[in-house]
């Protein structure tokens, strides 16, 4: 796909326990498999999606955003 989201995670968002560290990764892989931003867990905000390909929105950005990593 070579997609890249770029996502905030809210750390006031804690999970208390296994069952809820297993909903919201379940979350995660279901929003990783359709990059639909409605099925992000509580807690995570979508901002945008890319393709490797395109422009950085970050200008220069840290290690990962960039198109060799």
């Amino acid at each position: 796909m070579s997609n890249r989201s770029m996502l905030e995670i809210n750390h006031d968002h804690v999970l208390r326990n296994d069952e809820e560290l297993l909903k919201w990764a379940k979350s995660m892989q279901h929003y990783l498999s359709s990059g639909d931003p409605k099925l992000l867990p509580k807690g995570v905000t979508w901002f945008g999606m890319r393709h490797h390909s395109s422009e950085c929105p970050l200008g220069k950005p840290p290690r990962g955003w960039h198109n060799q990593g």
